[in-house]
């Protein structure tokens, strides 16, 4: 597995989500089976080296906080990274607290190590949010606060409003999702302003994206394009593993993806034990959206 440090914080640059498609979105797993599914994909990828983990009370309506919570009851707590993420609509004082509460106790810990404010509020001004964010840290229950989907400004007005440094801005990046205005903004402002203030930029959906039409989920490794497919071939990797290697290797970037699939999570770990060359790199930053227009009509 390979790190990146920041702020004196050592992170796997692969982490684990636990939102797939075998979840109702409000209810989890679908059935039985598809929980031991979930519940052993996390415990595989802890196993492979990839012990930083995300959830959200929103996803499953809190399921997925109580599955890790059990996933991680064989493992050494302090060996793991466990994040999580306050709702938008859970951002005044009282409902960060108590929000923070029910996610410990659907996890089974006494803290967690990442805290992220999910979704910016229209209604709760930041400077309450954040100042309840920093009570969390000074209570103990949390040790570093971060944000997901901000835009740069956001990001600068969180800042100003804590007394501890965002950890990471959590936001949708990959080699065709570069620019979301409903998700913070053009990335390329958002991991500049990362850079320069020792941040990471974690990218979720990092090989897949909606279609634009469909809004169905792509996944962008899949499209056919063949000089993807030759880049791929000249690595002997697939074209997910060119993806992933592509985004690791950029400075202050890891990655969240999720899997349920036991050969995908270790094909995941296996896109970090090579190095693309500088002409793939170019051609990935450059000319591939371009590429690949044509098979997301």
């Amino acid at each position: 597995m390979k790190y990146k440090t920041l702020q004196g914080v050592k992170l796997p640059v692969l982490c684990i989500g636990s939102w797939t498609s075998l979840w109702n979105e409000t209810e989890g797993p679908k059935t039985p089976e598809d929980k031991q599914v979930c519940l052993d994909s996390i415990k595989h990828a802890i196993k492979l080296g990839v012990t930083h983990i995300d959830t959200a009370e929103l996803y499953g309506a809190g399921k997925s906080e109580e599955i890790i919570g059990e996933a991680i009851k064989d493992f050494n707590r302090d060996s793991l990274f466990i994040t999580s993420k306050v709702s938008g609509n859970h951002l005044d004082r009282d409902s960060i607290h108590q929000a923070i509460d029910k996610s410990l106790q659907r996890l089974g810990v006494d803290y967690l190590d990442l805290y992220l404010v999910h979704w910016a509020s229209n209604t709760t001004p930041l400077s309450e949010t954040m100042s309840a964010m920093c009570e969390l840290v000074d209570s103990g229950k949390i040790k570093y606060i971060g944000v997901s989907n901000f835009s740069v400004e956001q990001m600068k007005e969180a800042q100003k409003y804590s007394t501890y440094p965002l950890l990471t801005n959590q936001v949708e990046y990959n080699v065709l999702a570069r620019g979301q205005a409903k998700r913070g903004g053009p990335t390329s402002e958002i991991l500049q302003y990362c850079r320069e203030n020792e941040m990471f930029l974690t990218a979720y959906r990092p090989i897949m994206m909606k279609h634009p039409v469909t809004k169905k989920q792509r996944l962008i490794a899949g499209l056919g394009v063949p000089k993807l497919e030759e880049i791929a071939k000249k690595y002997q990797k697939t074209p997910s593993q060119i993806i992933l290697n592509w985004l690791t290797s950029q400075k202050n970037v890891i990655v969240a993806f999720t899997s349920v699939s036991p050969k995908n999570i270790q094909d995941n770990v296996g896109a970090l034990n090579f190095e693309l060359q500088e002409e793939d790199k170019t051609y990935l930053n450059n000319q591939f959206p371009k590429d690949a227009e044509p098979y997301l009509k």
